[in-house]
């Protein structure tokens, strides 16, 4: 009698065990961000550029059918740098510029390209394009901005402790009928900014490319300086996965403005220089381009780590012509345009 009492009492708590660890496993198992139409630009209040941007690539990470045969990966200066389209006729290949902000670190562009890869396949060769003020940029600094993480969670790599928590925002948007909180804040401008909307649709048009808006007046030279260590290691990782892919890297920093060549910053970044060719020295799949620090007249960079919209030919030029002096697939040779090298 007494067995009988406890064996019931215990009942709905063992069916109670039994149903969340089903949810669980099938959460854990069924999870997958594309589906779920979780989105890094959030629906609640009016996204920043840098969500839109983060979100164009999610998209197109996620989306159907998007192999390419050239892929340029790396931060915001590599968005406003090179022109896709561009490329795509000089080289042959086709291109697209998965390039979102430097706020991910390299190891975040590394996360959106595996993911690329897994989704879409192997690209024939990967130009990763980074500024050199974003080397600089520490673990603290990527952290306490807080997007490396967000990424991760939004790519499913750190997932809730329970499984059924990373469907959070999936089940508020059914439970408000599958509308956000504010319809039209996708749709308002942002200063010289357009709407998230018009930004997801100028970067699908352009192939991931982006124009900067912002011109900085040089009054000062600016400092290049700090603690690499977090972005090297970083760095290397990526020479790894270049290994492990058997896929050809090809590294290129944007360009400075000649107002940054000061003695300080010259041994900054040779020491720099130095680093990053030690990082990739075991990856025979990767090169760094040559010389790996360039500079443009000062009007031809809108910010430290941006060019002018003027400038961008020349460095998408300087790519192709590099791509084709060295990648498996010829590509058409384009004049160099001396004016914006430093000799």
């Amino acid at each position: 009698m007494i067995r009988r009492i406890t064996n019931n009492c215990y009942s709905p708590i063992i069916i109670a065990l039994v149903l969340s660890s089903s949810i669980e496993t099938i959460a854990h198992i069924c999870y997958d961000p594309a589906t779920l139409g979780q989105t890094f630009a959030p629906r609640s209040r009016i996204p920043t550029p840098g969500e839109s941007i983060v979100q164009s690539k999610l998209d197109f990470v996620y989306g159907g059918r998007n192999h390419v045969d050239l892929l340029i990966v790396g931060d915001s200066s590599g968005l406003m740098g090179v022109d896709t389209l561009r490329l795509q006729r000089a080289t042959g290949m086709s291109a697209y510029n998965l390039c979102t902000v430097g706020f991910l670190g390299i190891d975040g562009h590394r996360y959106m390209l595996e993911r690329y890869i897994d989704r879409h396949g192997i690209p024939d060769c990967v130009i990763y394009h980074v500024a050199p003020e974003v080397m600089f940029r520490d673990e603290q600094k990527i952290h306490e901005v807080g997007w490396l993480s967000r990424l991760k969670w939004h790519l499913g790599i750190d997932r809730e402790w329970l499984p059924s928590l990373n469907y959070r925002e999936h089940l508020q948007q059914w439970t408000t009928g599958g509308k956000p909180a504010s319809v039209n804040n996708h749709n308002v401008t942002r200063g010289h900014w357009p709407s998230h909307n018009d930004v997801l649709s100028q970067l699908e048009e352009n192939k991931g490319s982006c124009e900067e808006t912002v011109v900085t007046d040089w009054q000062s030279a600016p400092i290049l300086t700090g603690d690499s260590s977090f972005q090297l290691a970083a760095l290397k990782r990526l020479g790894d996965m270049s290994e492990e892919y058997g896929m050809s890297l090809y590294v290129i920093c944007n360009p400075l403005p000649r107002i940054a060549v000061t003695p300080k910053n010259k041994e900054s970044l040779k020491a720099l220089e130095l680093a990053m060719t030690e990082a990739l020295s075991s990856a025979e799949n990767s090169r760094l381009f040559t010389p790996l620090f360039r500079y443009y007249d000062n009007d031809l960079c809108a910010t430290l780590n941006h060019l002018h919209p003027t400038a961008i030919e020349a460095n998408t030029d300087a790519i192709a012509n590099w791509l084709g002096d060295h990648a498996s697939r010829p590509a058409m040779l384009i004049p160099n345009q001396p004016s914006t090298q430093q000799k």
